[in-house]
């Protein structure tokens, strides 16, 4: 193996060249789940798999002592795990002195140097113990802060080493010491996950992982590094971030260790996750950000910090608190904006790295939610009415559309309210009102952040004009390129959200970034529907692009193509941790590892072509999933059928993608102000949409375009009343609520429900309601939520009829283009099979039943990129610095492969994934190609070409792989 860099860090062990068991392990495991996965798909038994009980006998003990200290002093040992970031409280205990009672006073158990501590049972540290227990150890003095400004810490005890001796059985079965040179702490891997079955304390798989983290993190970048595709090029133009915690000096809140050599082999495996920025670095490592030498380099290509928040004090019970906290139209919002502004500036500017993402609010919600009244101070407070009233004006509406007569009259209403009878459901004036408070809500949290926005954005504009005048040795110059931005949680692809996200980009930071959370495969493809969100929104409004994406929610291969595919410029693994520092990271999990070490390489392999690119063929079909869908769902209380619409957008978004058809999405503003002659095709999901985008709607399709609309869609104005002006546009004489069979849950980021939950059936599902094949039914279909009877006009085609005669779906010429209206939900029907515990992606998703979503697109357009297997998605991407053309494939295919029990009873599906074996890629619009070359396979490929249509063979497609065409 050739030697790395990483050996020019100081303290760094040289490195063994040997896979670890775990890392080893994990390769093994998706091996095999790629020899199992391509079974018959047919109804099959699932494996269920029984997991032994971890056991820590109480004959197996532990002692420690220090065997140095400076200054040299008696001090108490003691230890503690959990909390400060590992998840749950913190459990604490001491080391204590033989022949002292452990109730007596802590310095009566201060401990020489030397001397060692009474033996301790290790099954008395937990009553349950985790796989991994990371055991914090701490001695001496812990210091304290001695520079407010600064925060650095002084006064601590230094050069400490611990030595830890383990017995079992009264036979010492392992003896090792772990250092402490900037303090006295220490942790210690008690690997007790191995102590299950006939394995004991003494064995050598047990003794091996019995260590110090200093050897546990040097192991895992050995393995990392050993990898197969380790010595591939690693990202140098995308961003990749990450955190290197668990240092500091003394000892204290989160600090894991003293000695910076940890670190140093943690910087090792990050390496080797492509990762050459960081987040909340050490001290010591922005001292060598700072020196600009060779290793800064590695490191320097970006920084994510921490920038202002909202202006506005928080309230807190119990305390005296600022009568204005949560406000956005406080008296100091402005001075305090301006300040912060000044004061973000500041911090990011000096930054020694070539890109800062200054993170506004994490996860970020209302900022309302910061006041005593939460969301209904919006409705209490006279400045946030005065300012209600000043945003209405600028809309242009008039007290009048609000059932009012002067403005005084028109409030915020108390929307979240959960005692309310709603009386928006029954007046339209009030209903206007709770429509555009949901909409302020929006507003008042985003607008907060434009002076931000704005400054950034000078910020760049000035670097950008220095370099373009030839002065790169000028300060603005060589300051960082800064991008400002609010985390976003996935809510788009959830229950819903207060902050849109199309909307609040309108107003606030100059970077769009969020979260991946979603934990289930059968919708990690969702991804890809959020990613498009951030692509239509960031060439919109002028934004960069970012992701955090935690691999130990899976796919993590497929999600950074998606988002790399998507214009995503920065990465955050989310984060590694180091699982000792962090409980919630992806270093704890082998299989993690493995694949986000393959998700780097691979995108260094490929980055010359993806870096910046685009598109190569404009979409030619959007979708919009109305925000007034989701606010006139959660106004009306979460009713079936329009929880049902909700959900069912974003399987219209799967079923399409399944059938490889590349969609812009975008929003009613869009469909209201712009010009959608590119698309061929808009699919409309949703109940409740503006009359503006109603009219733009219109407009559309007499102008040529085709409209599909399901899930009684289009039913409804932002004022819940009927959208009576669109009915002839639908070629219906009216609407009628759906019937609806079974209640949808929305999802919520975890697992999604099966349609067979009796507790949720509201009725039973009428023989009638059976969908007669033919046409656009390629066979006959039952749907099993719900249905709306529709009711066509003299001059609407019926495409599809129900068993009991009503239309299920019809076609209506409006102008010189068509809409279709489908009768049912479709999107919810297509996901339908795949929601039972044994399922295969590859088996449960019918392209009969995509057909009838994809269908009429396909009339009008064609895929781009179209793979013979469904669930690949593949993307040509065209780089315009140089012409070069890529293609992305993800294979978002898995299934249950086995069930695991643990030994309290709990059953949980093993999921693995599907390799794809023998896969055409056809794909329009390639260009003159005369090689097509496959980076993970590192090979060339067969492919056939018709005009500018290329056919290629890729023998194996695993998680992803990018195909650049030459």
């Amino acid at each position: 193996m050739r030697k790395r860099s990483w050996l020019q860090f100081p303290h760094v062990l040289p490195a063994k060249g040997a896979l670890s068991i775990g890392l080893l392990a994990a390769i093994v495991a998706v091996a095999a789940t790629y020899a199992t996965s391509q079974v018959d798909t047919e109804q099959i038994d699932v494996e269920i798999v029984r997991s032994d009980p971890i056991n820590v006998p109480a004959d197996f003990a532990m002692r420690v002592r220090l065997t140095a200290i400076t200054p040299d002093e008696p001090t108490t040992i003691k230890w503690r795990y959990g909390g400060e970031g590992q998840g749950g409280n913190v459990i604490r205990g001491m080391f204590h002195k033989t022949g002292v009672p452990v109730d007596a006073a802590d310095e009566d158990h201060r401990l020489q140097t030397g001397q060692w501590s009474a033996p301790l049972p290790v099954a008395s540290l937990a009553p349950r113990f985790p796989k991994k227990l990371f055991l914090t150890v701490t001695a001496g003095n812990p210091g304290k802060v001695v520079d407010r400004i600064t925060r650095r810490r002084g006064e601590y005890s230094t050069d400490v080493v611990f030595q830890f001796e383990f017995t079992y059985q009264g036979k010492v079965v392992k003896t090792f010491q772990v250092n402490g040179p900037d303090g006295g702490t220490a942790t210690i891997l008690i690997p007790a996950y191995r102590l299950v079955g006939d394995t004991k304390p003494d064995s050598r798989e047990f003794l091996d992982e019995l260590t110090g983290v200093l050897e546990y993190a040097t192991r895992r970048a050995e393995s990392l590094e050993d990898l197969p595709w380790a010595d591939w090029p690693l990202p140098k133009k995308y961003a990749i971030v990450n955190n290197a915690g668990g240092y500091g000096v003394g000892s204290g809140y989160g600090i894991r260790t003293t000695d910076k050599a940890v670190t140093y082999a943690e910087l090792r495996s990050l390496r080797q996750l492509g990762v050459n920025g960081f987040r909340s670095p050490p001290e010591f490592i922005m001292e060598v950000l700072a020196s600009g030498g060779r290793e800064a380099k590695k490191w320097n290509r970006a920084m994510l910090s921490h920038v202002m928040g909202f202006p506005v004090p928080s309230y807190r019970a119990g305390r005296q608190s600022d009568p204005q906290s949560g406000c956005p139209f406080g008296d100091d919002v402005a001075a305090v904006t301006k300040q912060q502004v000044d004061e973000s500036l500041q911090s990011v500017l000096d930054l020694p790295v070539a890109e800062v993402w200054g993170l506004t609010v994490d996860e970020i919600g209302t900022v309302i939610d910061r006041s005593a009244e939460k969301k209904g101070h919006l409705a209490a407070c006279p400045r946030c009415a005065r300012g209600f009233q000043r945003w209405l004006q600028t809309k242009r509406l008039k007290p009048g559309d609000f059932g009012a007569s002067d403005w005084s009259e028109v409030r915020p209403l108390n929307v979240w309210d959960k005692d309310s009878d709603r009386p928006w459901l029954h007046d339209r004036g009030a209903a206007l009102a709770a429509y555009y408070t949901r909409d302020f809500n929006n507003y008042v949290t985003a607008m907060l952040f434009t002076e931000l926005k704005n400054a950034f954005d000078d910020a760049n504009r000035a670097k950008g004009q220095a370099l373009a005048r030839g002065e790169a040795d000028t300060r603005v110059a060589r300051q960082p390129w800064i991008y400002s931005f609010a985390l976003r949680g996935n809510t788009f692809l959830m229950k819903g959200h207060s902050l849109d996200f199309f909307d609040f980009y309108r107003l606030a930071d100059n970077a769009i970034v969020y979260e991946t959370s979603n934990r289930g495969p059968r919708i990690w493809g969702w991804d890809s529907y959020l990613c498009d969100v951030q692509r239509v929104v960031a060439q919109k409004m002028n934004l960069a692009q970012g992701i955090y994406i935690k691999p130990h929610r899976g796919a993590p291969v497929q999600r950074m193509l998606s988002a790399v595919s998507r214009g995503d410029t920065m990465l955050y693994w989310y984060t590694y941790g180091p699982d000792y520092k962090k409980g919630d990271s992806f270093s704890q999990s082998d299989e993690a590892l493995v694949l986000t070490s393959k998700a780097a390489h691979l995108l260094g392999k490929a980055e010359d072509v993806l870096y910046r690119s685009k598109w190569a063929v404009p979409a030619e079909v959007a979708v919009v999933k109305p925000e007034t869908t989701q606010r006139w769902m959660n106004l009306s209380g979460n009713p079936p059928h329009l929880m049902a619409a909700w959900e069912n957008a974003k399987w219209i978004y799967s079923a399409l993608q399944h059938a490889h058809i590349p969609v812009d999405p975008i929003d009613e503003q869009i469909l209201a102000t712009e010009d959608l002659s590119q698309y061929k095709i808009i699919y409309a999901s949703g109940s409740h949409i503006t009359q503006a985008a109603a009219s733009g709607l219109e407009r559309y399709v007499k102008n040529g375009g085709t409209v599909y609309t399901s899930g009684w869609g289009l039913s409804r104005d932002e004022a819940n009343g009927p959208l009576t002006a669109l009915r002839p546009v639908l070629g219906l004489r009216q609407r009628n609520e759906p019937e609806m069979w079974y209640t949808v849950t929305l999802y919520g980021a975890t697992r999604i429900e099966s349609y067979s939950e009796p507790s949720k059936q509201i009725a039973p599902v009428p023989d009638g309601a059976q969908m007669v094949s033919g046409g656009l039914v390629q066979e006959a279909l039952l749907p099993t939520i719900g249905r709306e009877v529709l009711s066509p006009d003299a001059k609407t085609e019926v495409l599809a009829s129900f068993a009991d005669g009503a239309p299920a779906i019809t076609r209506h010429q409006h102008g010189k283009g068509k809409v279709y209206v489908v009768g049912f939900f479709p999107g919810l029907e297509y996901s339908a099979p795949v929601r039972r515990d044994d399922y295969d992606m590859t088996r449960d998703l019918h392209a009969t039943h995509r057909n009838l979503v994809a269908a009429p697109a396909l009339k009008l357009t064609r895929p781009v990129v179209d793979a013979s297997e469904p669930l690949v998605e593949g993307i040509l991407l065209r780089n315009e610095n140089d012409d070069t053309r890529g293609v992305t494939l993800a294979n978002w295919a898995y299934r249950v492969s086995s069930i695991r029990q643990d030994p309290s009873g709990r059953r949980s599906p093993v999921v693995t994934h599907m390799p794809a074996e023998d896969v055409k890629i056809t794909i329009r619009a390639a260009g003159d190609v005369r090689r097509v070359e496959s980076c993970m396979l590192d090979q060339s490929l067969d492919f056939t070409s018709t005009g500018d249509t290329i056919v290629v063979s890729l023998p194996r497609l695993e998680e992803g792989d990018v195909l650049l065409l030459k």
